[in-house]
C-alpha cells in the first residue's frame, strides 16, 4: 500500500488514491478540492501545505522524509514520503504529486 496524491498550486486534492483515503477517514471523491488542513486539520494541512509550495517554488523534489499522522482509526502511521513538482505545458511548476 502507499498514499499517492496530486494537488493544483493552492494545495487542493486535484487526485487521490483509495488507500489514502481510508487512512483519512474520507473519500478520493470527497477529497478532490478540499486542502490537506481541510482534511487533516489545521496544524498538520499547513505543515503539508507549506511542504508543498516548496516543491512548486524550487521546482525541485523534496526527497523522502520521515512523517507520523494518526488515521482515522486512531492507529499512527509512519511514511517516508516524497514530493514532487507538476507542470503544466509552459514548464511552471503547477501543482505537486505526494508519495
Amino acid at each position: 500500500p502507499a498514499i499517492v496524491n496530486a494537488k493544483d498550486g493552492a494545495s487542493r486534492y486535484l487526485f487521490m488514491n483509495s488507500y489514502q483515503a481510508r487512512i483519512y477517514g474520507t473519500t478520493p471523491e470527497a477529497a478532490v478540492g478540499r486542502t490537506p488542513a481541510e482534511v487533516l486539520g489545521a496544524a498538520y494541512g499547513e505543515r503539508i501545505a507549506a511542504l508543498d509550495r516548496l516543491a512548486m517554488e524550487s521546482g525541485a523534489a523534496i526527497p523522502f522524509y520521515e512523517e507520523s499522522y494518526p488515521g482515522a482509526d486512531g492507529a499512527v502511521r509512519h511514511w517516508l514520503t516524497t514530493k514532487v513538482p507538476l507542470f503544466g505545458a509552459d514548464g511552471k511548476a503547477m501543482g505537486v504529486a505526494t508519495i
